[in-house]
């Protein structure tokens, strides 16, 4: 993303206090309907936050960062330990 922009980059991720996490056993159901074929999944990934914010400090240096973010429900077709995650939306500027 950082190669291909030429000015802004804007993202969203799931953020946690606890170790970053990127499991089979922690997934997303995709459902058409309300009825879910049991193959149809994406990773869910949460990262934790601390590791995050140095990640985005140490590479986009020359890029003023802009975040929202909350405590919001995991979607009702999460599979995973949290029932909570902070939602987060970054936007990254390049400087002139």
């Amino acid at each position: 993303m950082k190669k291909l922009s030429n000015r802004y980059l804007l993202f969203d991720v799931r953020l946690t206090k606890d170790l970053t996490t990127n499991s089979l056993r922690q997934f997303q159901k995709i459902t058409f309907g309300k009825k879910w074929d049991r193959y149809s999944k994406i990773n869910y990934i949460t990262i934790n936050y601390l590791e995050f914010e140095t990640f985005l400090n140490e590479n986009f240096k020359h890029f003023k960062i802009e975040k929202i973010k909350y405590l919001n429900r995991v979607g009702k077709g999460y599979v995973g330990k949290y029932k909570k995650v902070i939602m987060a939306t970054f936007l990254l500027k390049k400087s002139s």
